[in-house]
């Protein structure tokens, strides 16, 4: 018989140590799955990672006594480092602000978008329209499945992230109406015209002056 390390779910690049013990003297202890060799049959305790690779690592030891193997399994599920950003970095309202994300390790993951004025989304980047100013924020999950599911069918690591909005500039658009004093409206819309009467008058020429 031997006892054999917990099944834990650990940080994407931490290390974890494998402690098995043994009872009944077994002849010998050997490795497999994601680690191997021979392991020292009276038990002991070995240190694996960092956990870069994959987001689950299986370590299984199998100990033999008179032909006879009894085997036990330890899961390491490995939560995702995951990271987003907005492009733009910053701006001012109204913007159109894509957000991408990034996970490791280097697996296939889904991706679901929560954040402010309503944000949702999928997969690795999405894009909003924002028409007020403030920071805005978005959170990110990405989720990729498990062979083992001692633990759960998946793992996720979730990361927020944000970006600052300036408020849209005033309105300064005027409107002023149409200068219409003294002017005669034609009938179509904004046209007048001037009601002008010319006046002609001779005048006697003064022979004095010609």
């Amino acid at each position: 018989r031997f006892c054999f390390a917990d099944n834990v779910a650990l940080a994407y690049s931490d290390k974890v140590d494998i402690k098995w013990t043994t009872s009944g003297t077994p002849d010998s202890c050997t490795a497999s799955v994601d680690w191997s060799g021979g392991k020292v049959a009276g038990g002991g305790t070995e240190t694996q990672g960092p956990l870069t690779g994959k987001v689950q690592y299986i370590y299984t030891i199998g100990c033999v006594k008179n032909g006879l193997t009894v085997s036990d399994t330890a899961v390491v599920n490995v939560v995702p480092s995951v990271w987003c950003a907005p492009n733009p970095a910053f701006g001012r309202a109204p913007l159109s602000l894509s957000w991408g994300a990034t996970a490791s390790p280097s697996v296939s993951y889904t991706y679901s978008w929560t954040g402010t004025d309503g944000l949702t989304g999928s997969g690795a980047a999405v894009s909003k329209n924002y028409t007020t100013g403030g920071t805005k924020s978005a959170t990110v999950t990405a989720t990729a499945p498990v062979p083992n599911t001692v633990l759960g069918p998946s793992v996720s690591g979730t990361y927020t992230c944000s970006a600052p909005i300036q408020d849209p500039l005033p309105d300064l658009t005027a409107t002023a109406p149409p200068f219409t004093s003294g002017l005669i409206p034609t009938g179509r819309t904004n046209e007048y015209y001037a009601d002008t009467t010319l006046t002609l008058r001779a005048v006697p020429l003064d022979p004095l002056n010609v």
